[in-house]
């Protein structure tokens, strides 16, 4: 069956009635379509059938052959209905069936059953079935819709003859006006045709025509062949010439015809009354297209007449479809075109109305409509689709056929190249620039609407001259629309634009370059040198090789273009995005930018041996003028170093200078260079040498010793004619070497040597018995003469019996010679040697002969298992003989004298057949061709002995009578019997199913033979399973085996069987042990004490696995995620199906629905999307998902099964990390007060971002206002992570002015960026700051250098820091201390070290601490001194209740230190840390007179009393000064408790203790009055702290409390009970027994005379009913 080019619309078909049967059958076809399902060929028989068909895009084959259904398909990757031509092949050839689609893609099947062939009998149908009811038909069968070509099947064995008086019958569905329905051709050239002529059915019965004249035919588009004409075109003879270069046209060829057509003539096609003065000419065109004929083509000239008045006449048209000739119409025509008429027929998928009126159908419009655009057409119905249109101008009628493609609406963009403007002036934006294009039904270009989204920020959209932000496709098509530049200094601009049209948008982005005036003028090529690579390296293009510039260009401006790519290597370019070079021989870089050279991204890849220099030739641009033909030249530095070799030749003995001929280095790259040459294989016939000094050998030598004609290759004399060596050049400075290259030498011989006898042994004559050698003579020049032996004769292998007397050496070495033995055993030759030319001494050639000994080595029983064959081997049966020669030909041979009685002896024919045999070889036993096969069976028993009588004979030797033995017996298993039994095969088990076990798989009746034949008769053989099957059952009868009842005999296993019930369990393998014995009739089974009588094996099963197991899916929710434009691979952790059943290589995964933001691709391979891989793809992380940047999350849909079970569907989450980078190190800069410089490290700043591109740069947007940051010692506004990294950076600050500092930085990828970041610097205060204070509420606390200690910075400033007060406690504030008699503190805002060392500041706390234990508060202050910038600084303490017992007011003299403060701290029982200060005291100033008094401190710094209960003093550091206390007075002050308390009522006491110490201060105090009154003022001044002790708010006083001054006692009285009661007081005290001491330190220390000096002499003012005692 044969079919031309046709259309399918769906509902039509081509049928052919026939009935063949064929096992050889094909079918060729092309076809294209956009639809996804169709019958494309259907044979149809009976039962039988081959139907092709589209099933979802791909071509499925469906095939019965009488043994059911087989379907075959094409690869799943291939979707073949894109429109696109494909052809398909499918071939049947008995019981192979393959599907070959566009001659690469093959899938194939093999048919089981043994019927092969295909019988039809209902017709071949082509595009569809008609209205064949079939059962294996599908019900919803869908007719082919699209085009058939070339459709050739089915080659049936009969090729579709027909019998006469047969007739055919064939539905054809056309809409052609010619063509061939049917042709056959028969023998003798006959043939039977129906064609279609000028729309009619024509029947044409020939002669004559072949197959392949009929074929040529319709290659060539004849019509019809037979009987008709045929238009000879310029398509059937084609002339291959130059006629623009020959100078000729194609009218002016000619052709003769030589000789006409046998069956047909060839003639011109015109009228019978032409005139002779015609001629004829060649006109060519492309097909269905109009040409002018002009001039050139026809052309008549008439001398006597003007060329107006020539007249052309068509006499006649030979092929009216072939074209037509037409006159243009022009404004005299009397025809309008406008009034073409135009009648459709039905439309299948839509309709035509009028434009203002849809429910008008049209079936008739003019021309003139279509120009005015008021012909509409609506679709509806399927998606593509096609219809008639007759056109006609009233007198003639032409058809068309319009195709109809409907999708849905859309807008998008044509074009959009941007554009291009000169500074300050404008540029016209048209169509030219951007389009666009969509389906809709636009009328008015007024419809398409750009409006101006986001206008450009350097100039305008204009209309005309006017700016607009709106304007429609008519201004934009008309040219009116400009954008003009405003003259500012950027060159990178752009708008953005919405177009609006029939309710669709579409958004763009148009962008403009901005160039210069003197971006006219062409860059510069600066650097244009020659590339040096070495070869098969790359070699980086830089800026100094190639380097081209513009004065108002950016390097990344300017554009290179490979205009001739170079012919031995490639260009590649890195990229930083993929972290790799991209660019290969095949597919290289073509273009890049200045930008891509000065990074270093730019490489010249040397890709091909041996070649010496290469080229290319480069374009370059700005963007408006270009350099064009910029050539580069590549200097190809070779690999190895090369070496030239030149053989030579020398006499014998002499030597050969080592020159330039001979060896040779010629490459300009290596000349001067004096490399090595060394011996990687020194000569073997002599040596080389340095003539300097001859005799010596060496290995190696320089090439300056080589020109200079230094080096010798000298011949040893030894008689050879050949030498060699193989040197290398090695250059240690290069690192290069040359390959290793050898040099042959010929050495010509001289005859100087005479022979000389090297061998002459007694034995066999071999070359090691006799040999001569003459260094000058070659073996078969050296002549044997020899004097006739005494015991024998000398003769050549080929004729042993024939006596030689001369013979060559070369007759020993090829194993020629031969002594036959005859007479003596002991005897001889004399023989003599000779060259020719010299001979030697005549010797004599012992020969002993010796006699042949034959023994066997091996005879070993064989083992037989009963009933198999067994070879004998040379390990069990093996003769020899003493005659050990390597050169023996020794046969040895077995003769058997009698048979065994229980097998036969065979030996093995090549087609696995036996013969027996009654003698073998030894060969024969060493090839393990001689086997002993046991049979009968029955004759064994269950173990016997066979032998068999042979003689073994080596002529002239013979061994008689030996004995073979052959032991059998069921207990010799081996590898091909692994069971004593006579049958334990196992038994195959499909899952789940049940196999029965019967005497072929398990028989053991064997055992009998162990018994006489007499008692076999009474006993039985049974079983007992000792070890059940694990994943299955034993089913006996109707029951289990169980380990209760585990017995079962070999008569049920005859005549029942056993059967083994597999669980269904996943196993592929179980097992079960038996035990077997002898049992005697109608006793009852019991297994054997004796283990001698048991036979205990396993018995094996195998389970062939069935798929009954679905894949599950244990992913609960497969996701992925990914970062934005990354690749990643799948792992089990994102997507895991397992499947019990099969292999994760079985489980197979679709792609139903592809992702929305990416692809899906596989390992090797991921520029190539996938829609299915396995699950060991993922396993091995072999599946990646490739993400195309865009930001938003997306899904895949995939299916997933075993091909066996109904697939999964699920969705596959794929969501989108977003590109960012983050801060991992923010932690600001601290510098030290007085210093000006600090670094900046990873530390202090670094960041990290989750995109490719891990190299993270740094921008300052907004410096340092009082520094600025430098790298390497220069100021800097970009740096990198690696910078900090190395700790180049550092900050330095030039303004002193301020106590902290910031720059604004940017952190940025190609990928992300991190904008607006402040980074801060801070000046650390140079102060020590005391730590774990806690201060008690409601008392005032003075400060001192234990709380602030700026000495330190005092001290590098040269000045007094000062304290600038930013913050007060929240809780109090910082005080001045005032006088006894001030109501009010007075609150400090600032104030100096030189202060704080004078205790004139003080903490003054008043918190609301009700049901509070404790409270954080903190003091921020300003530290600043001369010549160093401020700090900012704070000091921290806890607040806690004022408790009198812990908190005394007792003051105490405290030494004084001039070390650095320490604060130490103590802890009291009631957990509250207090700090011990000692005090730092800096005086510029002392005198006698007024001296500054130096108060102690408690620990909390605040006042200078003291009492036994006071707080924990600390005790002097190192390097104290001995400071003694002057006028130091002691007072101790008490105040009315919250609560009652012991010390009311013992204070009173110890008053009255004290009134002898009154009397003593009282004259004390009149000795010193004078000097008191000078001094009081002073003390007022500078000693008292007003209400330092009190609560704040006005103190409440007791009057039944008096506050009390004592003056100490002089120590010298140790007996005052006034001091040993304040001992024993002390001693007895909770607190620590330091503050006792450090009193008594203090008294010890003081003395009268300076104890009276402070007393007043005047009494102070008492307060709030306080008196004096």
């Amino acid at each position: 069956m044969s079919l031309s080019t046709a259309s399918f619309y769906g509902d039509g078909f081509v049928q052919l009635k026939a009935t063949e049967s064929s096992d050889h059958n094909t079918l060729r076809i092309r076809f294209r379509t956009s639809s996804t399902n169709g019958l494309l060929f259907l044979a149809a028989g009976q039962n039988d059938y081959f139907l092709l068909e589209l099933h979802a895009g791909r071509l499925q084959l469906k095939l019965d052959l009488g043994s059911g259904e087989l379907q075959l398909q094409s690869e799943k990757s291939t979707q073949l209905n894109d429109l696109a031509w494909h052809s398909v092949e499918v071939r049947h050839v008995q019981n192979n069936v393959t599907l070959t689609v566009d001659k690469n893609s093959q899938t194939g099947l093999k048919i089981p059953a043994s019927n092969h062939n295909l019988d039809i009998s209902d017709g071949l149908f082509v595009g569809g079935s008609g209205g064949l009811d079939k059962m294996y038909q599908p019900r919803d069968q869908i007719g082919f819709r699209g085009c058939m070509d070339e459709l050739q099947g089915l080659h049936l064995s009969s090729n579709l003859e027909h019998p006469a008086g047969s007739s055919f019958e064939c539905v054809v569905h056309t809409s052609a006006n010619e063509g061939i329905i049917l042709y056959s051709s028969a023998r003798e050239g006959d043939f039977l045709a129906v064609e279609i002529q000028e729309g009619l059915p024509v029947a044409i019965v020939g002669k004559g025509i072949d197959d392949g004249t009929r074929s040529e035919a319709r290659k060539v588009g004849l019509v019809s062949v037979s009987g008709g004409r045929a238009s000879l075109e310029a398509k059937h003879i084609k002339v291959l010439l130059d006629f623009k270069k020959l100078g000729i046209r194609q009218s002016q060829i000619v052709f003769q015809i030589r000789e006409q057509p046998i069956r047909g003539q060839i003639r011109l096609d015109v009228d019978q009354d032409q005139e002779e003065n015609t001629f004829s000419n060649l006109f060519v065109l492309l097909e269905n297209s109009k040409k002018r004929l002009t001039t050139d083509v026809l052309r008549a000239t008439d001398i006597d007449s003007n060329y107006t008045n020539l007249v052309f006449s068509v006499l006649g048209n030979l092929n009216a479809d072939a074209g037509y000739l037409e006159i243009e119409n022009n404004p005299d025509s009397d025809f309008d075109d406008g009034q073409l008429i135009y009648t459709r027929r039905g439309i299948p998928m839509g309709d035509l109305v009028l434009v203002n009126d849809t429910s008008h159908r049209l079936f008739q419009f003019r021309q003139k409509d279509l120009e005015d655009k008021r012909v509409l057409f609506i679709h509806k119905g399927v998606n593509m689709g096609r219809f008639v249109l007759f056109v006609s101008d009233g007198k003639h009628i032409v058809s068309s056929l319009l195709d109809i493609s409907a999708q849905d609406a859309f807008l998008k963009v044509g074009n959009n190249t941007g554009l291009m403007v000169q500074k300050g002036q404008s540029v016209t934006f048209s169509t030219s620039n951007f389009s666009i294009v969509s389906n809709l039904d636009i009328r008015d270009d007024q419809e398409v609407v750009f409006k101006l989204d986001e206008a450009p920020k350097y100039g305008g959209l204009y209309r005309n001259e006017t700016e607009v932000e709106l304007f429609s496709l008519s201004d934009f098509k008309n040219g009116i629309m400009s954008y003009r530049h405003n003259d500012s200094k950027h060159v990178a601009e752009y708008f953005n634009l919405t177009v609006q049209a029939k309710g669709l948008e579409l958004a763009v982005r148009i962008n403009v370059k901005v160039y210069l005036e003197s971006h006219q003028r062409p860059p510069i090529v600066l650097h244009h040198n020659i590339l040096l690579v070495e070869e098969g390296k790359p070699v980086k293009i830089s800026e100094a090789k190639l380097e081209v510039t513009h004065e108002d260009n950016l390097p990344p401006e300017i554009v290179f273009t490979v205009k001739l790519a170079p012919s031995h290597g490639f260009i590649r370019r890195f990229t930083d995005a993929e972290e790799r070079y991209i660019g290969t021989k095949q597919s290289p870089v073509r273009t890049f930018t200045q930008e891509d050279i000065n990074s270093g991204n730019i490489q010249y890849m040397q890709a091909e041996p041996n070649k010496m220099n290469d080229t290319f030739i480069l374009d370059a641009t700005n963007g408006v003028t270009d350099v064009n033909d910029i050539r580069m030249s590549i200097d190809i530095i070779p690999r190895l170093i090369p070496v030239q070799v030149f053989n030579f030749t020398l006499n014998e003995g002499a030597s050969k200078a080592l020159t330039e001929d001979v060896l040779k280095v010629t490459n300009r790259h290596f000349s001067g260079n004096n490399f090595l040459y060394s011996l990687t294989e020194p000569p073997q016939h002599g040596h080389i040498e340095h003539s300097r000094h001859t005799g010596v050998a060496i290995t190696s030598f320089t090439r300056r010793q080589v020109e200079q004609e230094l080096i010798y290759y000298v011949h040893d004399s030894s008689e050879t004619l050949a030498d060699n060596f193989t040197v290398m050049a090695n250059d240690p400075g290069l690192r290069k070497q040359s390959a290793a290259q050898t040099v042959y030498i010929q050495v010509s011989a001289v005859n100087d040597e005479p022979p000389v006898i090297t061998a002459n042994r007694v034995l066999r004559i071999r070359p090691e018995d006799l040999r001569a050698q003459d260094r000058d003579s070659p073996p078969e020049e050296l002549h044997f003469m020899v004097i006739p032996p005494s015991n024998g004769h000398l003769a050549l292998k080929s004729a042993p019996m024939k006596a030689l007397l001369n013979f060559t050496q070369a007759h020993i070495d090829q194993g020629q010679l031969l002594f036959v033995h005859k007479g003596a055993m002991s005897g001889g030759f004399n023989f003599q040697v000779n060259d020719g030319v010299n001979f030697t001494p005549r010797q004599i050639f012992s020969i002993t002969a010796r006699a042949l000994v034959l023994s066997l080595e091996n005879n070993r029983p064989i083992k037989v298992f009963p009933g198999s064959s067994t070879p004998i081997t040379n390990e069990d049966l093996q003769a020899v003989t003493n005659d050990i020669s390597n050169t023996s030909t020794r046969i040895i041979t077995f003769s058997v004298i009698r048979q065994p009685k229980l097998g036969r002896l065979v030996t093995r024919q090549p087609d696995n057949s036996t013969v027996d045999i009654s003698t073998f070889t030894q060969d024969m036993v060493d090839r393990k061709e001689v086997v002993f096969i046991q049979t009968p069976i029955e004759s064994v028993g269950w173990e016997a002995m066979d032998s068999m009588t042979f003689s073994v004979a080596s002529s002239p030797t013979t061994l008689d009578s030996q004995t073979f033995k052959m032991d059998i017996s069921y207990e010799n298993t081996g590898p091909e019997h692994n069971t004593v039994l006579l049958a334990n095969k196992g038994a195959e088990v499909t899952e789940g199913e049940s196999v029965i076990i019967d005497e072929s798989k398990l028989d053991a009746s064997n055992l009998m033979s162990k018994l006489p034949k007499p008692q076999r008769s009474s006993h039985e053989v049974w079983f007992q399973v000792t070890s059940l099957p694990e994943h299955g059952v034993i089913v006996v009868g109707e029951r289990n085996l169980t380990k209760e009842k585990p017995n079962f005999s070999q008569f049920i296993v005859n005549k029942y069987g056993i059967t083994y019930k597999h669980d269904n369990s996943e196993t592929t393998h179980d097992s079960f042990v038996f035990s077997t014995w002898l049992n005697a009739k109608g006793k009852t089974a019991h297994r054997p004490q004796d283990d001698i009588d048991i036979v205990e094996e396993y018995f094996n099963i195998t389970i062939t696995p069935v798929n009954d197991q679905p894949p599950l899916l244990k992913t609960k929710a497969p996701s992925l995620k990914v970062v934005q434009g990354d690749t990643v691979a799948l792992r089990p952790e994102n997507l895991k199906v397992e499947d019990l059943d099969n292999p994760p290589g079985d489980i197979k995964f679709s792609v139903i629905s592809k992702p929305n933001n990416g692809y899906l691709a596989l390992g090797g391979h991921l520029n190539e999307s996938v829609e299915t891989f396995t699950q060991a793809q993922i396993n091995n992380g072999s599946v990646y998902f490739i993400h195309d940047g865009s930001s938003v999350s997306g899904v895949f849909y995939f299916s997933v099964t075993d091909g066996h079970h109904k697939p999964i569907y699920k969705l596959f989450n794929l969501e989108v990390t977003e590109i960012t980078i983050s801060l991992v190190n923010y932690t600001g800069l601290t510098l030290e007060q007085g210093k000006t410089s600090v670094s900046l490290t990873q530390h202090n700043l670094a960041a990290e971002t989750n995109g490719r591109n891990f190299t993270i740069h740094y921008q300052i947007t907004k410096p340092p206002h009082f520094g600025k940051l430098l790298k390497d010692n220069q100021e800097v506004t970009t740096f990198e992570q690696e910078d900090l990294q190395a700790g180049r950076l550092s900050y330095h600050m030039i303004s002193l002015s301020s106590a902290e500092d910031s720059f604004v930085f940017t952190a940025f990828t190609s990928e992300a960026n991190l904008t607006n970041q402040v980074f801060n610097i801070t000046v650390r205060p140079l102060i020590q700051v005391g730590k774990g204070f806690s201060i008690p509420n409601g008392i005032a606390v003075k400060l001192n250098a234990g709380f602030l200690n700026a000495s330190e910075l005092a001290n590098i400033s040269n000045s007094d820091p000062t304290f600038e007060i930013i913050s007060h406690p929240k809780y109090g504030k910082v005080v001045w201390t005032k006088p006894k008699m001030s109501k009010k503190a007075v609150p400090a805002e600032s104030f100096t070290f030189q202060e704080v060392m004078q205790e004139m500041v003080a903490l003054q706390l008043n918190a609301n601490m009700t049901g509070v234990q404790e409270l954080n508060d903190s003091l921020v202050f300003l530290l600043k001194a001369d010549n160093v910038q401020p700090a900012k600084g704070e000091f921290h303490f806890t607040v806690v209740p004022y408790d009198a017992a812990l908190f005394s007011t007792t003051k105490s003299p405290v030494p004084t230190t001039s070390s650095v403060p320490r604060t130490p701290i103590h802890t009291s029982r009631n957990g509250t840390a207090l700090p011990v200060l000692s005090t730092a005291f800096l005086s510029t100033q002392q005198t006698s007179k007024n001296q500054q008094k130096v108060k102690a401190r408690n620990r909390w710094g605040n006042s200078n009393r003291t009492s036994i209960f006071s707080t924990t003093l600390g005790k002097p550091t190192q390097g104290t000064e001995d400071f003694p206390f002057r006028n130091t007075p002691v007072r101790v002050e008490s105040y009315p408790q919250k609560t009652s308390s012991p010390l009311l009522v013992i204070l009173p006491l110890l008053a009255l203790l004290l009134l002898i110490i009154i009397f003593v201060v009282l004259v004390v105090f009149l000795r010193h009055h004078r000097h008191r009154r000078t001094s009081s003022s002073k003390e007022t001044a500078s000693t008292d702290v007003p209400s330092s002790q009190s609560y704040h708010g006005q103190p409440q006083r007791s009057p039944t409390v008096p506050t009390v001054t004592v003056t100490p006692l002089n120590p010298s009285c140790p007996n005052s009970p006034l001091f040993d009661r304040l001992l024993m007081t002390s001693q007895g005290s909770a607190y620590n027994t330091v503050d006792s001491n450090i009193l008594l330190s203090s008294w010890k220390n003081s003395s009268p005379a300076s104890s009276s000096e402070i007393i007043r002499t005047t009494t102070p003012t008492l307060q709030m009913n306080q008196y004096w005692v």
